[in-house]
C-alpha cells in the first residue's frame, strides 16, 4: 500500500512501536495507529486511519483539528529519530498518511492529497516530511470503473471503502485477482471473523467508534436543547422587561400628575 501511494516500490517495512520516544519529560505522548520503517527505502511512516470527523471538527471550521493533528503527528514522528551524531544528510524521510472515511477539504477534493514546505512560488524547501490524506469518499465514482482503468491507489481506496459491501463483491474479487497486496490484506481482514483474539479486538475499536459518535450526537442535541432554553429564556426575560418598562413610564406618567396636582393646590389655583 505504501509502495503504491508513494508511487516507488518498498520492499523491506518493519512495524515498529506506536508510541514513538519522548523528547523530553513535558512532551506529549502520542500514540500512532501504525508506525513503521521501510528500511530499503530510508524512510519512516506514521499511517491514521479516520473513520468519523474528530468532536466538533467539521467542514465549517476547516476540518482543522484532523489537519493540525496530522502536522503534529509528523512533526513528532520526524523530531523523533536518531539525531545525535547524526548528519542532517542522514535523517529518514518522514511520512504521515491519513485515510479518511469523509472529505477534510473545502476544495474539490482528490482521493490523494499530499503537502510538503514549499513557497509561494511552488518551490520545495525540503523533501524530508510530507502529510498525505486519502479521501475513501472517492472511492464511490472509482468503483464505477474497470479495474483495469484503476490506478493501484484507486483499488486500495475501492477495498478499503467497499470490502464488506455485498453490492460490490464481484468487483471486490476482480481487484483481489489482480492486485497481490490486496489481495494479502483481504485474507486479513476475513481472519478476523475466524481468529477470536482479532475478533474481539476489532469489536472493541467498533464498539468505541459507536460510542464516540453517540455521545458526539448526544452531546449535540444537549447543546441544541440548552441554546434553545436560553432563547428562551431571553425571549422571556425581553417580554418582561417591555413589562416593567411600561409600568416604569406609568407610574412616572402618574408622579407627573401628583406633583402637578400638588403645585395647583400649592398656588391655589
Amino acid at each position: 500500500m505504501l509502495s503504491d501511494i508513494l508511487g516507488r516500490p518498498l520492499k523491506d517495512v518493519k512495524i515498529r512501536g506506536n508510541e514513538p520516544p519522548l523528547g523530553d519529560v513535558g512532551a506529549k505522548r502520542e500514540v500512532f495507529d501504525i508506525n513503521c520503517v521501510a528500511v530499503d527505502d530510508h524512510s519512516q511512516f506514521d499511517v491514521e486511519m479516520q473513520a468519523t470527523p474528530m468532536e466538533a471538527d467539521t467542514l465549517a471550521n476547516g476540518h482543522m483539528y484532523i489537519r493540525n493533528r496530522s502536522v503534529f503527528n509528523l512533526c513528532d514522528l520526524h523530531a523523533n529519530q536518531p539525531g545525535r551524531g547524526v548528519r542532517y544528510g542522514d535523517f529518514m524521510r518522514s511520512y504521515q498518511i491519513t485515510i479518511c472515511n469523509y472529505g477534510v477539504f473545502s476544495w474539490e477534493n482528490r482521493l490523494a492529497e499530499t503537502f510538503t514546505y514549499r513557497n509561494d512560488g511552488g518551490e520545495q524547501l525540503s523533501d524530508m516530511t510530507t502529510a498525505i490524506f486519502i479521501d475513501l469518499t472517492q472511492a464511490g465514482g472509482i468503483a464505477k470503473k474497470q479495474v483495469p482503468d484503476m490506478t493501484a491507489i484507486e483499488q486500495w481506496a475501492v477495498f478499503f471503502a467497499k470490502a464488506n459491501d455485498p453490492k460490490h463483491r464481484e468487483l471486490i474479487n476482480e481487484i483481489l485477482k489482480r492486485k497481490e497486496g490486496i489481495s494479502v490484506a483481504y485474507e486479513m481482514l476475513t481472519s478476523i471473523s475466524t481468529d477470536e483474539d482479532e475478533r474481539a479486538r476489532f469489536r472493541f475499536r467498533r464498539m468505541w467508534e459507536m460510542d464516540r459518535a453517540h455521545e458526539k450526537a448526544a452531546r449535540e442535541i444537549e447543546q441544541k436543547e440548552l441554546l434553545e432554553k436560553v432563547a428562551q429564556a431571553g425571549q422571556r426575560a425581553t417580554k418582561w422587561e417591555r413589562v416593567a418598562t411600561d409600568k416604569d413610564k406609568t407610574l412616572a406618567d402618574k408622579d407627573a400628575r401628583i406633583a402637578e396636582l400638588e403645585r395647583m393646590l400649592n398656588t391655589g389655583r
